[in-house]
């Protein structure tokens, strides 16, 4: 029986000689690519630790859609100028200024945004209803247009928070609000210099007489 034992331990130390022999007679380039693949295997094996990341993309699709597509919802201007879009059945929605407010089906807004992103992204409109703009995905922007809707409580903001609100704004929004900035620079509605300034600076015309 010893010498049965003795056998298969020889037997094992030449195989290992032999492996050892084999991997060296392998190229370097060989037994990189080798050592990857084993190491990669090793790896995808290992027990996964489940990490929940918010897909952007699908949360709309989370949310609850159980909305009554014929209810009623106030939906605001903030665009300075006239807003008009189309019902499902056709029929105009006009907003003639900053400020008005028309209300729609939540069939409808939905209808519209599928129709042009324009009138809820830009934004030119803001949904005042929060678990519709939440749906929508509108519930930041909306928070961000919301703050220059009234042009005169805007104004009377601190110089620092006019800056930011202004680097915020979409680019659409950015061009409407900076054209009624500067109409109203031009007919001396706006007296404060810093904020004439801030504007000359923004848009790159210099108001300053």
């Amino acid at each position: 029986m010893a010498a049965k034992t003795t056998d298969k331990t020889t037997d094992k130390k030449d195989n290992k000689k032999n492996l050892i022999t084999d991997i060296n007679a392998l190229s370097p380039e060989l037994l990189e690519l080798i050592t990857k693949q084993v190491s990669a295997q090793i790896i995808s094996n290992l027990p996964k630790e489940e990490k929940k990341v918010e897909n952007k993309g699908n949360r709309r699709k989370s949310l609850s859609m159980d909305f009554d597509l014929e209810e009623l919802i106030p939906v605001k201007s903030i665009f300075h100028g006239t807003v008009e879009c189309k019902t499902r059945a056709g029929k105009p929605k006009i907003w003639k200024e900053c400020g008005t407010v028309q209300y729609m089906a939540i069939g409808d807004v939905i209808n519209m945004n599928a129709t042009d992103s324009i009138y809820l992204f830009t934004p030119r409109l803001i949904v005042e209803d929060n678990e519709v703009a939440e749906y929508l995905g509108t519930t930041e922007i909306n928070q961000i247009a919301e703050k220059i809707s009234d042009i005169d409580k805007f104004l009377k903001l601190d110089i620092e928070e006019i800056n930011d609100i202004l680097d915020r704004l979409p680019i659409g929004l950015k061009h409407s609000i900076y054209g009624e900035l500067a109409r109203r620079i031009e007919n001396k509605e706006i007296d404060s210099l810093r904020i004439v300034r801030l504007v000359s600076k923004k848009v790159g015309i210099d108001y300053e007489r």
